[in-house]
C-alpha cells in the first residue's frame, strides 16, 4: 500500500484480472501477381490491381481461383513402364505462395491481381505495366506492411531488377512497409541480385534464396500429360501416350482428345 504525504480519505480498485494484451497482427503482406478469375465478394468482376483483404486460402480459390496448368514436357519410364519420373514446369508462382503462407500459420494478406495466366501476355508485360500498375494500386493503401511478387521470378533480364528498385522506392517514401523478394532459380548466391539491384533504399528488402523443395500437392491431369514426351527406357516415344497403350485405349484416347478440344 503507498504511502500518502496528505491525510484524507483514499479509495484503491483492486484489479481481480490481469491486464490483457489485444493480440494484433504485426505484418499484413501484399501479393502482386496472375490469378485465373478476379470476383468480388458478390461475384461481380473486379478491376485489374483491385488490392483485395483476404483471410484463407479458401476464400483466395473462390475469388481468385487455384493455380494454372502445369507444363509436362516429359515422362520418363524403364523397361515395364514403371514411372521414373518427369519434367515439370511452373511459370506462375503466386497461389503456391498463398499455399505456403496459410500452411504455416498465415493470417489476413492483400492479393493484387493484375491479369489472368491465359490471356497471353507476355513476362516483359508482367515485370513492366503489371507490376507497376499493383505497385500503384498497394500505394493508395494503408494496411500492408509487405510487399512480394512471386511471379516475377518467371521474368527475365533487368526488368525484374527495375520493379524491385521500384517497390524499395515506395518503401522509403512510405515509410512504413517492406520488401521480400525472389530471386531466379538459377542465381542461388544472390550474385546477379547483387548486381543488378543497385545500392539505393537496400534496407526496406530482403532476398529469400535458394530456392527450396516443397512437398505441396499437384493436380496433374491428362490434359497436362498428353502432349508430354514419353521416354521408355531411355528411347522416346514417337507416338507419345499411343504407344503404351493397346489399340482400343488409343482409339479412346483419340476420342477424348477430340472431346477435349
Amino acid at each position: 500500500m503507498p504511502n500518502y504525504a496528505i491525510p484524507g480519505v483514499y479509495v484503491e480498485e483492486i484489479t481481480k484480472f490481469p491486464p490483457s494484451v489485444a493480440q494484433v497482427e504485426t505484418a499484413i503482406p501484399a501479393f502482386i501477381g496472375y490469378t485465373e478469375k478476379r470476383l468480388d465478394t458478390d461475384g461481380s468482376q473486379l478491376a485489374a490491381a483491385t488490392p483485395v483483404r483476404i483471410g484463407s486460402l479458401t476464400e483466395f480459390e473462390a475469388r481468385f481461383g487455384l493455380a494454372p496448368r502445369l507444363t509436362v514436357s516429359e515422362i520418363r519410364l524403364d523397361a515395364d513402364n514403371n514411372f521414373l519420373g518427369a519434367t515439370v514446369a511452373t511459370s506462375h508462382y503466386l497461389y503456391h505462395a498463398l499455399q505456403l503462407f496459410y500452411a504455416n500459420g498465415g493470417g489476413d494478406c492483400y492479393i493484387i491481381s493484375v491479369g489472368d495466366p491465359a490471356t497471353g501476355l507476355t513476362w516483359d508485360s508482367y515485370a513492366t505495366a503489371d507490376i507497376t500498375a499493383g505497385l500503384t494500386a498497394l500505394e493508395a493503401v494503408d494496411e500492408p506492411t509487405l510487399i512480394l511478387f512471386p511471379d516475377a521470378a518467371s521474368t527475365s533480364g533487368v526488368q525484374l531488377y527495375n520493379r524491385q528498385n521500384d517497390a524499395l522506392q515506395q518503401c522509403a517514401d512510405l515509410q512504413d512497409r517492406f520488401c521480400i523478394f525472389d530471386l531466379y532459380e538459377n542465381d542461388p548466391l544472390g550474385t546477379g541480385f547483387r548486381s543488378g539491384i543497385g545500392i539505393n533504399n537496400l534496407k526496406y528488402g530482403a532476398a529469400y534464396t535458394p530456392w527450396l523443395r516443397a512437398t505441396l500437392p499437384k493436380n496433374v491431369t491428362y490434359r497436362e500429360i498428353d502432349a508430354a514426351t514419353i521416354v521408355k527406357a531411355g528411347a522416346s516415344l514417337a507416338g507419345g501416350l499411343d504407344d503404351l497403350a493397346s489399340t482400343e485405349i488409343a482409339a479412346l484416347l483419340t476420342a477424348y482428345d477430340s472431346a477435349l478440344g
